[in-house]
């Protein structure tokens, strides 16, 4: 648990939708096979990070580095999209903010674009060297590296480290991906509460990230008050997350 073939089987699953998504976006520059793209990528890093401590080694992760750029590269329109997003939902914000984050969106589509050949020999010439380093694991090792990226979740959490512990979050989650014939009941692992949490953090991060390009200081104030109520909302949820976290892992002892 989980076996070398169901790993395979997932690393390729998600590998095929990287890749199809990647075509499709250059074909139709669809923002929505961007953000799938990398929904595909975060799964196969989770993996990644997995291997690598099974290995003991930081080979695979070494191996994966391309692919980790052209994320980045796409996460970098991703943001500027999502704050977009947030915009349109707000009428009073001033309409030449928006044409200013659609011209940045063009422009750094365009430079994504002009590396297309670069992107897809990445896609194409990475796949094998982290199918290669897939291996086996116990049951034993595996429930340890759950309990230990809970742990760590939730110690971020505690520090109001938020977007830290929702990557730790997000890696539990994909990783029981793996798991499919597994009850959550059976790892006491509250799957709904997980993905509750980690979204209430993203919408968290987005607004932040929102708030540092608003120029007009009336709006702004407006989107720090619900930043502020949000922020109260997930320090409330302290004792909550940490007492879901050790029911957790007592139940991997």
């Amino acid at each position: 648990m989980p076996s070398k073939s169901t790993q395979k089987a997932y690393l390729f699953s998600h590998w095929e939708g990287l890749r199809n998504h990647f075509y499709l976006f250059l074909n139709g520059g669809e923002m929505n096979d961007l953000h799938q793209m990398r929904i595909h990528m975060k799964k196969i890093h989770a993996l990644v990070l997995f291997n690598a401590y099974i290995h003991g080694s930081q080979e695979i992760i070494r191996n994966y580095k391309p692919i980790k750029d052209l994320f980045r590269k796409a996460g970098k329109i991703r943001v500027l999209q999502v704050n977009l997003d947030i915009l349109k939902q707000d009428k009073k914000e001033n309409s030449l903010f928006g044409k200013k984050l659609n011209k940045q969106i063009e422009k750094k589509t365009e430079g994504f674009l002009k590396k297309r050949k670069k992107w897809s020999h990445t896609i194409q010439n990475t796949f094998p060297n982290i199918d290669s380093q897939i291996s086996n694991c116990s049951e034993k090792r595996f429930t340890r590296y759950l309990k230990t990226q809970l742990k760590k979740a939730q110690m971020e959490f505690q520090k109001e480290q938020f977007h830290e512990a929702r990557k730790k979050i997000k890696l539990v989650l994909n990783l029981y991906d793996l798991l499919p014939k597994i009850s959550p009941d059976t790892l006491k692992l509250d799957l709904v509460y997980l993905d509750q949490l980690q979204d209430k953090i993203g919408k968290w991060n987005d607004l932040k990230e929102n708030i540092k390009m608003i120029k007009k200081k009336e709006r702004k104030n407006v989107k720090l008050h619900e930043l502020k109520t949000l922020t109260k909302e997930l320090k409330k949820s302290k004792k909550e997350f940490k007492d879901s976290v050790y029911l957790t892992i007592g139940s991997l002892e």
